[in-house]
Formats: C-alpha cells, sequence, structure tokens
C-alpha cells in the first residue's frame, strides 16, 4: 500500500519516489496518523499532494 501510493504522490508531483515518500512521511507526522493511513487515502483516491 505504501509502495503504491509513494507512486501515486510521485507522479502527481512528478518528482522522485524518494522524495514522494518523505512527503508521505510528512503528511502522516503532521496528520498524527500512520503512513498505513494516509497511504490508504491516497489510493483510495480520497488525498492527492498536488492541490
Amino acid at each position: 500500500m505504501i509502495h503504491q501510493a509513494t507512486g501515486m504522490i510521485a507522479a502527481q508531483l512528478d518528482d522522485t519516489i524518494a522524495n514522494a515518500l518523505a512527503r508521505l512521511r510528512a503528511a502522516a507526522f503532521a496528520s498524527e496518523r500512520s503512513m498505513h493511513d494516509i497511504a490508504q487515502d491516497v489510493v483510495q483516491r480520497r488525498v492527492r499532494f498536488d492541490d
């Protein structure tokens, strides 16, 4: 799930996988939720990073 979400974030931002993973980690930290929870939202298209 995290790998798929990272790829989706990288595509949304036209950025590297490493930067996308860092953005996912930062979003999880900022929202006090797990990376898995945020990743699930990304994969289910409830959260986008290019907004």
